[in-house]
């Protein structure tokens, strides 16, 4: 067995703290992703390649 070093940095000053919520709903099978604000483009690409489609009407990403 093996361990692998996990090498962690310290987030920049400048860079915003994003707060998300997820929900998970038996009712339709679905999960839902809240973000306090605008994803950043690379959270964005993430959420995206998850399978997360943004839902406008509802102001949310949700994965069907």
């Amino acid at each position: 067995m093996t361990l692998a070093a996990i090498t962690m940095t310290a987030p920049e000053a400048a860079s915003p703290v994003q707060m998300y919520r997820a929900t998970y709903s038996p009712d339709d099978n679905k999960l839902r992703l809240y973000a306090a604000s605008r994803l950043d483009p690379e959270t964005y690409k993430k959420v995206h390649d998850a399978g997360f489609r943004w839902a406008p009407k509802q102001a949310l990403f949700v994965a069907p």
